[in-house]
């Protein structure tokens, strides 16, 4: 799937999807279930894992979209039923950025999604402080 911006959904909630489409008819919506479909990689994505699934654990899955090319620099949310401190470190260290407690809003989809840029960030060829030149390209500092 092709497309600017893209929102990718563990979930399967058709009245979720409807009042996205609604609000924000310019962003592509994917349910992709417990796999990873081929995608461009030169859009912006945005994920909301599931932490329960049917065939893997949340966790596998951030880490499986960690993996991929194509989304190893979204945004992923994770979706508890509750708020276990545990579960939520481990989640974190799998490769999610944030998460939510309860049942997935569209007002929360669009806060994370006007909230985040998961566009990658390109350095300066040069940057100069007086006598102190860096070149992060080059990783490269001279005095």
């Amino acid at each position: 799937m092709t497309g600017s911006s893209t929102v990718l959904f563990t979930s399967q909630d058709s009245n979720l999807f409807v009042e996205l489409q609604r609000q924000r008819p310019d962003v592509a919506l994917l349910a992709i279930g417990s796999t990873i479909p081929a995608l461009d990689s030169s859009g912006k994505f945005w994920c909301f894992v599931d932490f329960l699934l049917p065939e893997i654990s949340g966790l596998e899955m951030c880490r499986r979209l960690r993996a991929n090319p194509a989304t190893e620099k979204s945004h992923i949310t994770i979706i508890f039923d509750s708020a276990d401190k545990e579960l939520i470190l481990r989640a974190l260290h799998a490769g999610a950025d944030d998460y939510i407690v309860g049942q997935l809003s569209a007002e929360e989809v669009l806060r994370r999604i006007q909230d985040s840029s998961p566009t990658k960030l390109v350095p300066k060829e040069k940057i100069e402080l007086g006598d102190i030149i860096v070149e992060p390209i080059a990783h490269r500092v001279r005095y």
